[in-house]
């Protein structure tokens, strides 16, 4: 990612240090399974290759073998990092990818720039198989019904914590990363601006958020939605960061690097996702929770997969349909979702879930993936409409600890 770009969108580490547990190849270059790649090159002429670029998590070769044998197609995978690296390599061939995963908001953000084309998901026989928070999420919907993208996984960014030592109560808040009991066993993100936006509703006005959502045009483009904070609450943020700077021990970059803090409690408290649970359970910590912040407005993530707008779609829309509705389906979500331990937005996926592992319901329930309510009035990861407050912040936030 440029250096404009790590600015503007900061480090969406989280979820995306994923790829460092995920064996890709070199370079993340085209992947598929060798039988789907031996199809591809031998293929009838009525045989698509749909071509995805996704993140490291989504890969699953048993998957794209069943969809050459379903189908006569094949499905390969370009694997990328992050979301404005996917956009620029779609705009510089857009024939290179037939679709693309993305995270909350930059659906609409490919949409603007014109890189990808309406789903009529509704259409689809897996549409009901969806959480209607996910299926009918509201900014990804048109007015004529179809939708920009299907969703795939999800999560607020809550907070992870050794339930041995920790006790968020009836209404877990942020405002607990500040608690000095807690001194030295606090963990944030390494990210100029997602901690900020995360702890101030906990520690100014549990309603900001609807002041952060500005109509703002980055890097020149189309106006979209995008966030800032007002200079006095991202100042009062800061303060109560600084006051309590003892506290954070940890600033966090990578999945392992947190998981074996909490496992070996070191950290006792986290902002993070809650697919962590799962790779402390691995580890053998069933101490290590997940709880969403429900006494203020919070942020979060929906995932999904979008049709991206070529010549590919123009001459095979069923191929890359079929893909889709492939790929989501409860059968093969199963198969990914089991590998990765992500929150699910398919109901028909959990209950899959649940049944094919026998400890499926309590990674499901340490997932909070059933607690789809979350959604309603959750913020999606969006751009900064003015990131130089934010990073000064930070600076000054780092330098003092």
């Amino acid at each position: 990612m440029s250096d404009h770009l790590s600015r503007i969108f900061g480090q969406d580490i989280s979820r995306r240090q994923f790829l460092k547990r995920v064996a890709i190849g070199a370079g993340g270059a085209m992947l598929a399974s060798p039988l789907a790649s031996m199809a591809a090159s031998c293929g009838g002429s009525d045989a698509a290759n749909i071509k995805v670029l996704a993140w490291g998590d989504k890969l699953n070769d048993e998957v794209n073998d069943a969809f050459k044998a379903d189908s006569g197609h094949t499905a390969t995978f370009t694997i990328f990092t992050e979301n404005p690296e996917a956009m620029a390599k779609i705009k510089a061939d857009p024939t290179a990818f037939d679709t693309v995963f993305i995270d909350g908001l930059w659906a609409n953000g490919h949409y603007n720039a014109g890189t990808i084309v309406p789903i009529d998901f509704k259409s689809m026989s897996i549409y009901d198989d969806y959480f209607p928070q996910f299926a009918d999420l509201a900014p990804w919907q048109l007015p004529d019904g179809k939708t920009l993208s299907i969703p795939h996984a999800w999560s607020a960014d809550g907070i992870m914590y050794n339930k041995d030592h920790v006790d968020l109560g009836d209404k877990p808040s942020m405002a607990a990363l500040f608690d000095p009991k807690y001194e030295g066993k606090v963990a944030i993100y390494d990210s100029f601006y997602r901690n900020f936006l995360n702890v101030a509703p906990g520690v100014t006005s549990a309603g900001i958020f609807k002041d952060m959502h500005v109509q703002a045009s980055i890097d020149g483009g189309p106006v979209e939605e995008a966030y800032d904070l007002s200079q006095s609450y991202l100042d009062q943020t800061l303060a109560e960061m600084l006051k309590a700077r003892k506290n954070f021990k940890m600033i966090w970059q990578d999945i392992d690097e947190i998981t074996r803090a909490l496992v070996s409690g070191e950290i006792w408290i986290a902002i993070g996702g809650n697919y962590i649970t799962q790779n402390c359970l691995d580890a053998g910590a069933t101490n290590i929770e997940f709880a969403t912040p429900s006494a203020h407005d919070i942020m979060g993530w929906v995932d999904g997969q979008c049709v991206i707008k070529n010549e590919q779609y123009d001459k095979n829309p069923d191929a890359v349909l079929s893909w889709l509705e492939h790929y989501h389906n409860a059968e093969s979500q199963v198969k990914i979702i089991g590998n990765t331990w992500l929150a699910s937005t398919s109901r028909a996926c959990l209950d899959g879930l649940e049944k094919a592992f026998p400890d499926g319901k309590e990674r499901v329930a340490k997932l909070a993936a059933r607690d789809t309510a979350t959604v309603d009035k959750m913020s999606l990861l969006r751009p900064l409409a003015n990131p130089g407050p934010f990073q000064d912040a930070w600076a000054e936030f780092l330098a003092a600890g």
